[in-house]
């Protein structure tokens, strides 16, 4: 049976919608497009996906969202699980490898300044094995992998002398520090380069020289 996820929310008398006190397993939902219109809110509060597909592969989590108590395992939405950085999210975790394929964390307008993102991005990715870009939230309450996840901030990364270190110019960690400072923020979190990219031996190797000068965290 194919669920359609608006179907599963209660709706209050002032229009805001909710969905808590659910495990939802290897359910099938046609969509997952939480997009509320017309300044209304839609809240999912202790809730499980667990191994739980999209049918259609569109998954986005919008601005007047609020994720509390939300975990996702092995959540088969297609190629990306997208969030807005104006999403709030409190105490949410996404454990799987593949599945999304990567979580992409971002503004949606490039007009917002860093001090208009939510506070809250209370996230746990450190059992996510996936590919992952996050940008447009304060970092400091995202629990990371690691060995799989660097955290690139823009105020170290101004200070770097790329020359002097031997750092390519078309470097990898460049390219992340350019999205993060596109999405006016002051920093992000990427995953690993992909090892079957060619560039791959290059960028762990930049990547120990940003780490022993102290520029990214080990």
């Amino acid at each position: 049976m194919i669920r359609q996820i608006f179907d599963e929310f209660n709706i209050s008398i002032d229009g805001d919608m909710k969905i808590s006190n659910k495990k939802y397993f290897d359910v099938s939902f046609d969509d997952f497009m939480l997009n509320p219109m017309d300044n209304k809110r839609m809240k999912i509060c202790d809730v499980t996906f667990d191994k739980c597909k999209i049918l259609s592969h569109q998954a986005y989590i919008m601005k007047g969202v609020t994720l509390n108590n939300v975990i996702f395992e092995d959540f088969n939405c297609g190629d990306i699980l997208n969030i807005s950085s104006e999403a709030e999210l409190v105490n949410v975790k996404i454990i799987g490898g593949d599945s999304p394929k990567m979580i992409w964390i971002r503004p949606e307008s490039k007009n917002i300044t860093n001090s208009n993102y939510s506070k809250h991005c209370q996230l746990d990715i450190s059992e996510y094995s996936g590919e992952v870009s996050i940008t447009g939230v304060s970092v400091e309450l995202i629990k990371i992998n690691t060995q799989e996840h660097i955290l690139i901030r823009v105020k170290r990364f101004n200070s770097i002398d790329w020359n002097s270190l031997g750092i390519s110019a078309l470097s990898y960690w460049k390219i992340m520090l350019r999205k993060v400072i596109a999405d006016n923020s002051e920093s992000g979190i990427f995953s690993l380069p992909p090892s079957t990219g060619k560039n791959y031996h290059r960028s762990m190797n930049e990547l120990l020289i940003l780490k022993e000068h102290g520029y990214i965290d080990s």
